[in-house]
């Protein structure tokens, strides 16, 4: 097995706001055989990622309606040998064809692109009149919320053909997925973007599994959990700023010709109180647990052994990760009792013909 760096990102960039360049493929120096295998195996699981994931931000738009979180979406996911560190561009060259142009790597079943006429391997050289140099000019250009119900006219080459293809944007939550070469277990999210490593893909049963991860971490994004907790944490470093500055004042009168520091920056207030405003609270997270079963739901997706498929995942959370997975996913006391009452809200609502919305 190769050895992975921490949180090294491949981009998943079916559904995308726009965001930096994707990072490389960073691997150990290794044989070029099992490099080839290492990438095959990262494609198939993005791809099953891919095609789950869209079901949940496409069907899940009128939830990220309400909350303004909205882009423009078509279905594709595209790489270039930007994707890879550069020691491996010669090798991306000859396995895979890749070189600077952005080339479609996957499209969504079904989604736009699907239904528009794009192939795998189609190089991207505009969308309207705008170049596609780099995938960040592709992802803001695809994504804009303003180009939604627009058609936008896609300039491409594939094989020694020109063609311009008209696809017409649809509405879906905002965000991108990750797929992480890192071996240890983990997903979490940064805002906008949800994380999900090759280790965890290695103890993922199901089609559910996947589904929960991204549903629960799209919404903390929607909701913008951790963006508002910042906001405190700010208020609340202010606040322990001026506390700290209080104490070592008069630590400085009480520590004066005794032979001992005034108040150690280990002990700051300000970073303490940031530190717990910045923490998703047990109210938040009964948010997202209600959220994440409504846009598994409106999915098509089974929410029956939800309480199985968290308890699973949070158990194979590797020891070293477990502090950080918990500071973004506090253990909520009878999660299982919180599922139980959501599912059975859901189905009554189903019975009853009403719209399935938290």
């Amino acid at each position: 097995m190769i050895k992975k760096q921490t949180m090294l990102v491949i981009a998943l960039l079916l559904i995308s706001s726009c965001v930096s360049n994707p990072e490389s493929i960073i691997v150990s120096e290794t044989s070029g055989q099992i490099w080839e295998q290492e990438v095959i195996k990262w494609i198939e699981d993005s791809k099953r990622i891919s095609t789950i994931s869209s079901k949940i931000f496409v069907e899940g738009k009128e939830y990220c309606k309400k909350l303004d979180y909205l882009m423009a979406y078509i279905g594709i996911k595209v790489w270039s040998k930007d994707n890879f560190e550069k020691k491996w561009h010669s090798q991306a060259r000859q396995r895979f064809s890749l070189d600077e142009q952005i080339k479609i790597l996957h499209i969504v079943p079904s989604s736009p692109a699907d239904v528009a006429g794009f192939q795998v391997g189609d190089v991207l050289l505009k969308i309207n009149s705008v170049p596609i140099s780099d995938q960040r000019i592709f992802i803001s250009e695809s994504n804009n919320k303003d180009s939604i119900g627009k058609p936008a006219a896609y300039s491409i080459t594939r094989g020694n053909q020109n063609l311009v293809i008209t696809v017409e944007p649809q509405p879906a939550c905002k965000g991108d997925v990750y797929l992480v070469m890192e071996d240890s277990k983990i997903f979490q999210n940064n805002d906008s973007n949800i994380f999900i490593s090759t280790g965890m893909m290695s103890v993922i049963d199901s089609d559910e599994d996947i589904a929960l991860i991204v549903s629960h971490e799209l919404s903390h994004n929607a909701r913008k959990h951790r963006e508002s907790n910042k906001s405190v944490g700010f208020l609340a470093f202010l606040i322990g700023s001026a506390l700290d500055g209080i104490l070592e004042g008069w630590g400085d009168k009480v520590t004066k010709g005794r032979g001992y520091s005034d108040v150690s920056p280990d002990t700051s207030i300000a970073d303490g109180l940031e530190n717990v405003a910045n923490e998703i609270s047990v109210s938040q997270e009964q948010q997202a647990i209600t959220d994440t079963l409504y846009l598994m739901a409106n999915a098509g997706l089974d929410i029956n052994q939800a309480s199985i498929s968290w308890r699973k995942l949070e158990q194979s959370i590797d020891p070293i990760e477990i502090e950080t997975f918990r500071y973004y996913h506090p253990l909520v006391p009878n999660r299982d009792l919180e599922m139980e009452k959501i599912k059975k809200e859901i189905e009554n609502k189903r019975q009853a013909g009403m719209t399935l919305s938290p």
